[in-house]
């Protein structure tokens, strides 16, 4: 089989799914096509094959069980509900500020300002224990995690006679089945399950009508959520909107976001952070607006402090990603003692570099705001976290660092020389000598302006037409 017929099958199995919980199994997540393709369609199939996938679906339950015994126990879920609050906020836990959101802040910050009333769930990503209200976590306790295993077990008669009804027989249909089921069957498909039916949960204490927002970046269980809450209005007869935000980049390869063929796995609103992802949209998703980024980090147009020279590493919460730049800075370190770097890692980046760091001086493990820490950079490294769109638009020059495990370039669009790419360990004297020329700077103003439409200053009438209008 070619992974494009693959893909096709996959793609036509997800626009006619009906039940959440089988469109949650991990084989039907569009992003996950190119991993399994390799692992178990790439070579010729043979009785080896069938063999192992029926030890793979029996491994992936046993582990599926182990997770959940040891992980549940540690999990709970506390929180105080406020029936007339309209506004419903499902955020991001990634540090100890309360009553906040990194990606919500601009919008937490109009409902206060107005004196709206609103909820704020978030979903924890601290990994701390404490007893803090209103946290979605990643494992539920036993009882549910025992109820939501019936509820994938007993699916699987219904997943079978949904195969067999779209499935065709020349596709090798049984070994097709049979890679279906064991994934069908594992932690991975109920971590897709997990946080959607905790979000249900608390939706059931809510008035008929409500304003759900939601981060939106192409994630399955995303998707899971929104075809969840479609059944929950429909069986609670409610009218509970959902406003999927889109707070990051989006690659073009992000197929999971594009695909909007299943109407009742579509958010009712698809709000941008800025109109070159609008304008992706259009023809795709009718109900797209923009309104501007709402994260606490929002970067307008500023230039550079004098004499900025610092060399910036933007690393994503990627732990191989995390690896591989590390691994550069320290070699630039040593090899280049006379520049002064700055590593800013992801906000889910728990990974304690203080000690490490301490015998590399020219190494700044920062905190700062990014707007800060961008203003007084000369070049950026990254391979594949959104900042980088960040430091475009304040004038930093990208250094693309080329990485086999990755396929994504947060600035794919951008082809001129301002960005450079590197794949081995590169003489970093050659990309700081461009104050003198013009034409570098020309190709910098002109990614600079077309960038800053990526992330766009939060629109606070969109906002408010959203809420109270007919747009």
């Amino acid at each position: 089989m070619k992974k494009k017929d693959l893909y096709l099958i996959i793609k036509k199995i997800r626009k006619n799914v009906n039940s959440p919980y089988i469109y949650a199994n991990y084989f039907f997540d569009l992003d996950n096509t190119n991993e399994i393709y390799k692992n178990y369609f790439s070579k010729n199939t043979s009785i080896f094959s069938y063999l192992r996938v029926i030890s793979i679906l029996f491994i992936n339950i046993f582990l599926y069980i182990i997770a959940v015994l040891l992980k549940s126990k540690k999990s709970y879920f506390k929180t105080n509900f406020f029936k007339k609050n309209k506004n419903i906020i499902i955020g991001h836990k990634i540090n100890n500020l309360h009553n906040n959101d990194f990606y919500f802040y601009k919008l937490i910050n109009y409902f206060q300002s107005k004196s709206i009333k609103y909820s704020l769930y978030q979903i924890d990503h601290t990994n701390k224990k404490n007893s803090n209200i209103n946290l979605i976590n990643y494992y539920m306790s036993l009882n549910n995690e025992i109820i939501l295993f019936l509820r994938i077990y007993i699916s699987i008669i219904e997943l079978l006679k949904f195969l067999k009804k779209n499935l065709n027989s020349n596709n090798k249909k049984f070994y097709l089945i049979l890679i279906i089921l064991s994934f069908h069957l594992s932690n991975k498909t109920a971590h897709n399950l997990r946080i959607p039916t905790q979000i249900k949960n608390i939706l059931k204490n809510y008035n008929k009508n409500s304003n759900i927002f939601v981060t939106f970046e192409g994630i399955h269980w995303e998707r899971v959520l929104f075809g969840i809450l479609f059944d929950h209005n429909k069986n609670y007869k409610k009218k509970l909107k959902l406003f999927a935000v889109q707070h990051s980049y989006i690659p073009k390869n992000k197929k999971n976001f594009f695909d909007f063929l299943n109407t009742k796995f579509n958010p009712s609103n698809l709000l941008t952070s800025g109109t070159i992802l609008k304008n992706k949209l259009d023809g795709k998703f009718s109900n797209t607006y923009n309104i501007g980024s709402t994260k606490k980090q929002t970067i307008k147009y500023t230039k550079r402090f004098k004499n900025s020279d610092l060399i910036i590493f933007l690393p994503s919460s990627n732990k191989d990603e995390i690896k591989y730049l590390l691994k550069l800075i320290l070699k630039f370190h040593d090899r280049f003692p006379y520049y002064n770097y700055i590593w800013r890692g992801h906000p889910f980046d728990n990974n304690n570099l203080k000690n490490l760091f301490k015998d590399y001086p020219k190494i700044e493990l920062s905190s700062n705001d990014l707007d800060y820490d961008l203003r007084r950079s000369k070049l950026a490294f990254y391979t594949i976290s959104s900042s980088i769109i960040n430091a475009v638009c304040c004038g930093v020059r990208p250094i693309y660092v080329e990485n086999k495990s990755f396929d994504t370039d947060p600035l794919e669009e951008l082809s001129n020389p301002w960005k450079c790419k590197v794949k081995n360990f590169p003489n970093l004297n050659n990309f700081f000598k461009f104050d003198n020329n013009l034409k570098l700077k020309s190709f910098m103003e002109n990614s600079s302006s077309y960038y800053r439409n990526y992330f766009e200053e939060f629109k606070i009438n969109k906002i408010y037409k959203l809420l109270y209008e007919k747009i």
